[in-house]
């Protein structure tokens, strides 16, 4: 297995330093950091979109998220979600339904609305991500068990659990990060996890 990504330790340990406070949790995860690019212009989104480049179209959302002006892009996100393409001449609805695409759309309402940053239901955002499967392909799948262990649902549990039991190397970080933003995880529940994992790195990546 690759390595870990010295980032992502300090991650989960800087969540667990946060223990239950679901407010500090959230913006540790979702708040802006300045990367020193040019922010994406919504042309330039657009312009991805009505080439239906998956890849760019990805790119470009992740740095949008990443970005201290997010909430620019909302009403434009939000259209493209409800499939209202009428003002974007060239955009093809079914390409919206792209599952790669369409997860991290909804990572980036969903985390505005954690931020107070966009008005909106995230609820419907939530209920797609439990509909991601492993089938829909590595990336969104990781997206999907990000965003249910966000949310911080106590239904969600047994399957981030279940997610971290099946030891993939796509999904397990996934499972550890959407684990530890959770308050119903204790030691107890840490160390009987770890002691059901077969593959010792994961289990050290739990356990840290």
């Amino acid at each position: 297995m690759k390595k870990i990504a010295p980032f992502i330790v300090a991650l989960v340990y800087c969540c667990f330093l946060l223990g239950c406070d679901h407010e500090n949790s959230r913006n540790l995860v979702d708040a802006p950091y300045s990367n020193g690019k040019i922010p994406v212009s919504r042309e330039k989104l657009i312009s991805a979109i009505q080439a239906e480049n998956v890849d760019l179209v990805v790119q470009l959302l992740n740095e949008v998220k990443a970005s201290t002006d997010s909430e620019n892009y909302y009403s434009v996100l939000s259209n493209i979600w409800n499939l209202n393409v009428s003002h974007y001449s060239g955009v093809n609805r079914q390409f919206l339904l792209n599952k790669a695409v369409r997860i991290e759309i909804a990572d980036v309402l969903m985390q505005g609305i954690a931020n107070n940053k966009y008005e909106g239901d995230s609820q419907q955002f939530l209920d797609y991500s439990r509909n991601v499967s492993k089938e829909d392909g590595c990336l969104v799948y990781s997206k999907a068990i990000l965003m249910i262990g966000r949310a911080n649902a106590s239904q969600d549990l047994n399957l981030i659990e279940k997610t971290l039991l099946m030891e993939d190397e796509c999904s397990y970080r996934a499972a550890v990060l959407g684990l530890v933003q959770r308050c119903d995880m204790d030691v107890d529940r840490v160390s009987r996890l770890g002691g059901m994992l077969k593959t010792r790195e994961i289990e050290i990546f739990l356990m840290e």
